[in-house]
């Protein structure tokens, strides 16, 4: 969490300071498709401790963007691995023979789409946006990573409708940004992260 608290905060001195360093020059307004990777931290809903489950998590993923005039979408795609209380250990044998114990992981993935609107300061050079969206849950479960023959445990995480805001920051055809998103429903509370990308 700390590492993200640090680049937020350097991200947005980077947009308050960037138009005093060239103050002269207008971006045109990137549009079309960009592709991202997403790093963030989760909060979850307390009633999943009854499946073992603790109150926080981590998601990575994709987030695939499309921006005409300030209409902003976004398809997401997060593998959310949660704090886990309940979790197993299972003796695997691997396909070269070796043997090893490993640990179960609690994980789930999610499909997301969301759609708003967004504004540009600074010369066009960042991007503030707000959306909202709904969060599928396609699996969730307590396994042993890339075992087919392990013993596994489904696990009950909804999904629900969300909003998001965040800042894009554009270098080139390079985005740096920060978002925050907040359920109006379902199991996954809260996510902040940070995100890398390209336009093209």
């Amino acid at each position: 969490m700390k590492p993200l608290v640090i680049l937020t905060l350097l991200l947005l001195s980077f947009v308050s300071n960037a138009q005093e360093i060239d103050d002269q020059t207008v971006m045109e307004i990137p549009q079309g498709w960009a592709i991202s990777l997403q790093l963030g931290t989760a909060s979850l809903n307390s009633e999943l401790s009854s499946q073992g489950l603790g109150d926080s998590a981590t998601n990575f993923g994709f987030s695939f963007d499309y921006l005409e005039q300030d209409w902003y979408s976004s398809i997401l795609i997060d593998i959310v691995e949660f704090d886990d209380n309940y979790g197993f250990s299972q003796g695997v044998t691997s396909s070269y023979g070796g043997n090893s114990t490993e640990d179960s992981v609690a994980s789930a993935t999610s499909l997301a789409g969301a759609i708003g609107k967004a504004w540009f300061v600074n010369n066009n050079k960042a991007m503030f946006y707000a959306q909202g969206g709904l969060n599928l849950m396609l699996e969730a479960s307590r396994a042993i990573s890339q075992c087919s023959n392990c013993y596994e445990e489904d696990l009950d995480v909804s999904g629900g409708v969300f909003t998001r805001v965040g800042v894009n920051v554009f270098v080139d055809n390079f985005i740096l940004g920060v978002y925050s998103s907040f359920a109006l429903s379902g199991d996954i509370e809260n996510m902040f992260g940070i995100r890398v990308g390209i336009q093209y």
